[in-house]
């Protein structure tokens, strides 16, 4: 026989009458309570648990790129080291051969002579001037054999005289020259010895801080008087390194 309404009725109000009678015994609500901490706990638990999984795993991923890291940049440091060394030899190298260059480009200028302060003149023929007044001025005999080349070297300009680049056939007949360049004292003419581009420099360098009268060039090499003592100046750090 099916349940009425009524039957229905005092079945929930007597299931609610036992609940709030059960909820009222301290028993019951320890066992509910510790039933839920337990629940909760365990689940609290599997959540840390796998976090902690997780946590543990990004702190190898980590590890493993701190590990990459340092390897790349053990190795930068390495491959840098190993690259400044060969640059330093390449640029050591650079300098001896640059050095070497430089010392042949002045062996080829040795049979030559620069001539400085000697007014242009309108068609001039440079060569039989010189030839003139070498032999009016120094006592010296050139022919024009002896003359590989004579021109004016540079721009023109209307200020100053242009240089004359002149090129003897021997080192002989050049030194004949240039040990007589003390003739040309007072004429306001200059004769120098053919210098590469970093000689003139040097000896303009020289020249600064021992003044002319101390520096002077002999066979393509700077001198100078320093405290007394004659110094062949190689370079520009060794031109600092002198000093009064």
């Amino acid at each position: 026989m099916p349940i009425t309404r009524d039957q229905v009725e005092k079945i929930n109000k007597l299931v609610s009458v036992n609940i709030k009678q059960l909820w009222k015994e301290e028993s019951f609500i320890k066992s509910i309570t510790d039933k839920v901490s337990k629940i909760i706990m365990e689940t609290l638990n599997e959540k840390l648990s796998e976090y902690e999984r997780e946590i543990l795993e990004v702190k190898k991923e980590v590890k493993k790129l701190d590990d990459d890291i340092h390897e790349i940049e053990l190795n930068s440091t390495v491959k840098l080291d190993k690259f400044e060394s060969e640059l330093e030899k390449i640029k050591n190298a650079n300098k001896i051969i640059e050095k070497q260059y430089e010392a042949l480009d002045q062996h080829s200028r040795r049979n030559n002579l620069r001539i400085f302060n000697l007014k242009e003149e309108n068609n001039e023929n440079t060569e039989q001037r010189i030839i003139r007044i070498f032999k009016e001025k120094m006592k010296i005999e050139i022919r024009p054999e002896d003359i590989e080349g004579c021109h004016r070297v540079g721009k023109r300009e209307s200020t100053e005289p242009r240089g004359i680049l002149l090129k003897l056939r021997t080192y002989i007949k050049k030194e004949e020259i240039f040990n007589a360049k003390k003739f040309m004292k007072g004429t306001g003419t200059v004769i120098r010895e053919d210098l590469t581009q970093t000689r003139v420099k040097l000896l303009r360098e020289a020249i600064q801080k021992f003044s002319i009268v101390n520096t002077w060039t002999r066979n393509g090499k700077i001198l100078a008087k320093v405290n007394g003592k004659i110094i062949i100046i190689h370079s520009a750090d060794h031109l600092n390194n002198l000093s009064l």
